[in-house]
């Protein structure tokens, strides 16, 4: 007996009749069915399996990583505004002791104002276990909205891609899922920010450029990097320096860096000509950069 309601189309080839549900495939696609002119059984069946593929191409939200410039308001860009204020879930990174999250204070006034924001805190560790073991936590934070279906934003200083929490956020989120949807909106990054605020091209002509995590780098690789690129960035300068002043000092180049610190903030602070005795005292190194030409600032 038929079940009421459904309709039924005629397949010629075998001779029964096929279900026209939304889960009907014919059997053979190529082939004339005697229902309509066109072959519906295979129409239906063609648009089940486009539902069936977007469904799992679609596992849940995506994730935009938001870059939005090295701190002045004035640098982010159009596209992470125009992104900022489609999202109702923002997430926003905040270093353990620190207050506040100063990308944060930047897209706020972007963001709608119904949309949620949640701080992902981390640790300043050089204990890789530990690091890993908080981004981890992080990205189940994260991957719990996504996975309902809700896109929703990762806001960074800077550019997600460039030495930014975001690498942690997403190494982990893949191992979760790797077919998470990720989009990345670019953003000013402190280096470039940094070498205009001093109107020092970075790089020109054939010149080598070379950008180093002086917390994160041993002094075995540390001498050759400096001694064989034209240009050099300091970044993620530790709070013990001692080692990235005294090869600087040795390989005569003290005098040719600048210290940048907390660049385009409003407490921003620069110092050339820099000496071993101004370094040594206590500075502040959190989102400090040195930049080093070899051939001079002019």
């Amino acid at each position: 007996m038929s079940e009421p309601g459904l309709e039924y189309g005629y397949c010629q080839k075998y001779n029964k009749k096929i279900p026209l549900d939304e889960n009907t495939v014919c059997v053979h696609p190529h082939e004339y069915c005697r229902f309509r002119p066109s072959c519906l059984i295979h129409e239906l069946g063609k648009q089940n399996r486009l539902r069936q593929r977007q469904q799992k191409e679609k596992i849940g939200g995506t994730l935009y990583a938001i870059g939005v410039g090295p701190g002045d308001p004035r640098m982010i860009t159009l596209q992470a505004i125009d992104r900022l204020r489609s999202l109702e879930m923002v997430f926003a990174s905040k270093k353990e002791g620190v207050s506040e999250s100063i990308a944060y204070t930047i897209a706020e006034k972007y963001l709608p104002a119904s949309s949620q924001v949640q701080f992902l805190e981390f640790k300043a560790t050089y204990d890789r276990d530990e690091f890993d073991a908080i981004w981890a936590e992080n990205a189940k934070k994260v991957f719990e909205v996504l996975k309902t279906g809700q896109d929703c934003g990762y806001i960074t200083l800077g550019d997600p891609s460039l030495y930014s929490t975001f690498s942690h956020l997403l190494r982990n989120l893949t191992k979760l899922s790797p077919g998470v949807r990720v989009e990345i909106i670019p953003g000013v990054t402190m280096v470039t920010a940094a070498s205009n605020l001093l109107n020092v091209p970075l790089a020109i002509d054939g010149e080598s450029l070379t950008l180093i995590p002086s917390a994160q780098i041993d002094e075995a690789q540390l001498r050759p990097l400096i001694r064989h690129s034209d240009n050099l960035v300091f970044m993620k300068i530790p709070s013990d320096a001692q080692m990235l002043i005294k090869n600087l000092e040795e390989e005569g180049l003290l005098h040719r860096a600048i210290w940048v610190q907390k660049c385009c903030l409003p407490d921003q602070r620069v110092m050339k000509e820099l000496d071993k005795k101004t370094l040594e005292e206590d500075q502040e190194r959190y989102l400090s950069m040195m930049i080093v030409k070899k051939e001079g600032m002019s």
